[in-house]
C-alpha cells in the first residue's frame, strides 16, 4: 500500500476544496482547478483536507498518484501563471 496515498492533501489558507463524486475541486483568489480521479479511488474531505481511499491492497496501489496529481494540480496553479492562463481558456 501507498504511504503517501494515505496522507491527506492539506488546503492552504484562501483556498477552498470542494469533493462532488470523482471530483475533487480547488478554488483560490488565482482561479479554480477541477481532477476527475479514476473509479478505484474515492476523494472525501476530512478537517485535515482532501484525503483519498482505495480497497486495492496490492503493488498498483493508485492512492499514491492521485495524491500526487492533486498536489502537482496546487502548486502549479500558485506557481506558473503561463498555466492558469492556458488552462482558463
Amino acid at each position: 500500500m501507498s504511504r503517501i496515498g494515505k496522507r491527506p492533501v492539506p488546503v492552504p489558507k484562501g483556498v477552498t476544496a470542494s469533493v462532488s463524486g470523482q471530483k475533487v475541486t480547488v478554488k483560490g483568489p488565482k482561479g479554480e482547478l477541477s481532477l476527475v480521479l479514476v473509479n478505484e479511488v474515492r476523494p472525501e474531505m476530512t478537517a485535515d483536507g482532501v484525503s483519498v481511499t482505495t480497497e486495492i491492497v496490492d503493488a498498483d496501489d493508485p492512492r499514491g498518484a492521485a495524491r500526487w496529481l492533486q498536489v502537482a494540480m496546487r502548486e502549479a496553479w500558485a506557481t506558473r501563471p503561463l498555466l492558469r492562463e492556458a488552462m482558463a481558456s
